[in-house]
């Protein structure tokens, strides 16, 4: 089967976000293939009765376009830095709902808790979560 571990949620979503960063860099039948396998569950008998193309071609093409998808992201890093920034991004929002509490506990002036606001506000739709 394929190099990685699939059934694993977290390796799916890994691709997924590789995927997202270096998809166009994969050729058509591969970003269908990597669609059909990895977003909409499909199997490989499945995938190749779609595509019209046999069983073999298209774990061909998934080994291909998975092992493009993670040189590419050794040699350029852009996944460790998406998830730093992430991670960084989550962090100030922890830190700005703490000080806000606190701001609002001690009656501090509502112009520190309205840019404490404006901090969370802007972490929260960089993350793409709600409120």
């Amino acid at each position: 089967m394929l190099n990685i571990n699939v059934s694993s949620e977290e390796e799916r979503v890994k691709i997924g976000l590789l995927l997202d960063l270096y998809g166009n860099i994969l050729t058509e039948k591969q970003k269908q293939t990597m669609d059909l396998y990895f977003q909409q569950d499909y199997s490989l008998s499945e995938i190749s009765e779609q595509l019209s193309i046999t069983r073999q071609a298209v774990r061909d093409s998934l080994l291909r376009a998975e092992t493009t998808l993670f040189d590419t992201d050794a040699r350029l890093g852009l996944l460790e830095k998406f998830n730093n920034m992430r991670q960084t991004l989550v962090v100030s929002y922890e830190n700005a709902a703490y000080i806000k509490d606190f701001a609002q506990r001690k009656y501090l002036p509502s112009e520190i808790i309205d840019k404490l606001n404006e901090i969370m506000d802007s972490a929260s739709e960089s993350l793409g979560e709600e409120n």
